[in-house]
């Protein structure tokens, strides 16, 4: 009797049971603190507190529940090494929280029906998580908390209201978050916070079949050589909104890389990356379909040796790209395509210091506006090419300092080109600049401002009948050149 009475003892210790409902509990006999709890019917809770036995040498820990129906909560504390949870939940009213302390953690969560909490804490090295919502359900939140290395955290939540958390500090961390809401969802949120090295964060959110809310995706990411992608997909007029935060702070280590894909069918994409360190990388595709569904990307790098790639597609809406970057050897490259009507490419880059690099493409048809404008402090290269059907171009680019080099190509069917560059201060010594405008059918306006010596321009024009040539021309200094090729009719200002 009393041998029965202390394993009764021991199992009310380690899995409580709530009354009215089918319990069933199995406590294996040994040395291994294990718990298998199955349980259905409704208000059903679980409370599991796992301390480490010794066997033979080993830690071992390890906990199973299953739970049915509705109104679920189930708690597994473990301490020890070696330790396994495993939860499973169908039905509604979900919550399931997990805190693990100690090494070779591994906790596996799987949740049906609606209203799923899921909310887990891991204290050791070599963590594993994973966590789903299997089946269409609505207001799904999880969170995973771990710390130490080599983690590894993965979040699947379907339907509709996800959300989404993961907070890893170490190094060599991986976090990934799919979230994929269907049938008038509203929308899915997911955030990564990661401290350390050689982490990467990857997000996947889809909104589809019908459905009309919104994604959004935040990545923080703090220390060298982490990666973090973003792929973002809504249909039906929804909206993706990515925001990545990257800071190396070591300037004789691999810098930070962040990718965001976006694509939405009737609604708007915007991405905004804040770089700050060294070698840091910053790619960035955006692709909008529908009326006034509009791309908008702003990357700003602060540092050395960073780069910057903008793609930007467009139906009927508008292209708008901003990089912002602080600091020598940086490069930046904008890729603008837009069709339809009433609609705009513009891109603005800002360089400070020297040995930068902008490059800017931008095509268009049936009305649509050109505009870039890119500044440099120091000594830098900035090339701008505009092309399009019945379009207008206008570049503007502002240079500072000696050994600067400006090309600008304008072409065009219908339209008009119109470029403005402006070489200036530090002497502003060995500068070049080159334009080529033609615009089959509009005018071309050539504007440039040369201040210092041995500095050159080379312009040539070319418009159809009735279009005009306009070439305004500023050079002061010595032995500076000026050469002006144009065919149609020429108006010449020097």
């Amino acid at each position: 009797m009393k041998k029965l009475n202390l394993f009764l003892s021991a199992a009310f210790i380690m899995c409580a049971s709530v009354m009215f409902s089918q319990f069933s509990q199995t406590l294996p006999v040994g040395l291994d603190d294990c718990c298998s709890v199955p349980q259905v019917d409704e208000c059903i809770g679980c409370t599991v507190s796992q301390q480490p036995f010794v066997a033979r040498g080993a830690t071992v820990n390890e906990s199973w529940l299953i739970q049915n129906n509705l109104s679920h909560n189930a708690v597994v504390v473990q301490f020890g090494m070696g330790n396994y949870s495993e939860i499973t939940q169908n039905d509604f009213d979900n919550d399931a929280d997990v805190d693990q302390n100690g090494n070779y953690n591994h906790s596996v969560i799987l949740q049906s029906g609606n209203r799923n909490d899921q909310d887990l804490d891991q204290d050791g090295e070599s963590n594993y998580s994973y966590q789903e919502v299997f089946t269409d359900s609505y207001d799904n939140e999880g969170e995973v908390d771990q710390d130490g290395n080599w983690n590894t955290a993965f979040q699947f939540q379907r339907y509709d209201f996800n959300d989404a958390d993961i907070d890893q500090e170490g190094n060599g961390n991986y976090a990934e978050q799919n979230q994929t809401g269907i049938y008038w969802s509203g929308g899915n949120d997911a955030h990564i916070d990661q401290d350390g090295n050689k982490n990467v964060a990857q997000q996947m959110q889809t909104i589809d079949f019908g459905s009309s809310g919104d994604n959004d995706a935040d990545a923080h990411q703090d220390g060298y050589n982490n990666t973090s992608k973003e792929t973002q997909y809504a249909e039906n007029g929804g909206d993706n909104d990515s925001d990545v935060d990257q800071d190396n702070p070591f300037e004789d280590r691999v810098g930070n890389l962040a990718c965001v894909d976006q694509t939405a069918d009737g609604g708007d994409n915007d991405s905004d990356i804040d770089q700050d360190g060294y070698r840091n990388e910053a790619v960035v595709s955006q692709t909008a379909t529908g009326h006034h569904a509009d791309n908008d990307s702003d990357i700003d790098q602060d540092g050395n040796f960073n780069g910057a790639w903008v793609t930007q597609t467009a139906t009927n809406g508008e292209n708008d790209s901003d990089i912002d970057q602080h600091g020598n050897n940086n490069f930046a490259m904008v890729s603008q395509s837009l069709s339809g009507s009433g609609s705009d490419n513009n891109s603005d880059i800002h360089q400070d210091n020297n040995n930068n690099q902008a490059w800017v493409i931008q095509t268009g048809s049936n009305g649509v506006d050109n505009d870039s404008d890119i500044h440099q402090d120091g000594f830098g290269i900035a090339i701008v090419v505009q092309d399009g059907d019945g379009v207008e171009n206008d570049s503007d680019i502002d240079q500072n300092g000696v050994n600067n080099i400006a090309c600008v190509n304008q072409y065009g069917t219908d339209g008009s080109n119109n470029s403005d560059i402006m070489q200036t201060g530090y002497g502003g010594l060995d500068n070049f600049v080159s334009v080529d405008q033609n615009s089959g059918g509009g005018n071309n306006d050539s504007d440039i401002t040369q201040d210092g010596n041995n500095n050159y321009a080379c312009v040539k024009q070319t418009a159809s009948s009735g279009a005009d040539n306009y070439v305004n021309g500023t050079q002061t200094g010595d032995n500076n050149s000026y050469t002006v090729t144009q065919t149609g009719n020429s108006t010449l200002s020097f």
